[in-house]
């Protein structure tokens, strides 16, 4: 991992643990901030992912999946700023089912990887499992706004810590001669 990319997880895992701490100050007001931040930054992703597609993607290999992410993470962006119209609780639910399709796609990722023998399975599990885990305490306290703020915010804990471990992880580097 080159410096820019641990300045990189550095910076997305501190702007995590203050969304945290904003969540537990105040559940209800956080999870407002945290949904339009979410749906901001999965709209500027879809637009980055559809311009590239646009410059170069769509001359290589498997362009079209790059457009087609772009349409689904701006359609999922401009999804959570309509929810954040609507009460706390789809709100939350929305938050909590984004959780759950990220840990299930961990999981296959993970499983993928695992076959292929790769070294970062556990890892992955691991997170997939704490995602799933995550995802599971919210819709077993699906009454309580306050108590899925609460568990939200030890999920992006979580996810912070993750990235400060990745950063202090050895990759081996591939030179080609």
């Amino acid at each position: 991992m080159n410096l820019r990319q641990k300045l990189f997880n550095l910076i997305i895992g501190s702007l995590l643990i203050l969304a945290a701490v904003i969540i537990i100050a105040d559940p209800v007001v956080g999870v407002d901030i945290l949904a339009g931040f979410l749906s901001i930054t999965l709209v500027a992703a879809g637009i980055r992912e559809i311009a590239f597609f646009f410059q170069l993607g769509r001359f290589m290999v498997g362009g079209k999946t790059v457009f087609y992410t772009g349409i689904i993470m701006m359609d999922a962006g401009i999804l959570a700023g309509a929810v954040l119209l609507m009460s706390k609780f789809y709100v939350l639910l929305y938050l909590v089912g984004f959780f759950a399709f990220y840990g299930v796609v961990t999981l296959l990722r993970a499983r993928e990887e695992m076959h292929f023998e790769g070294s970062g399975w556990k890892y992955r599990i691991l997170y997939a499992v704490v995602d799933l885990v995550i995802a599971v305490a919210c819709v077993f306290f699906i009454r309580s706004t306050e108590m899925m703020g609460y568990i939200y915010a030890g999920g992006l804990i979580f996810t912070a810590l993750s990235r400060f471990a990745l950063m202090r992880r050895r990759v081996v580097g591939v030179y080609i001669q």
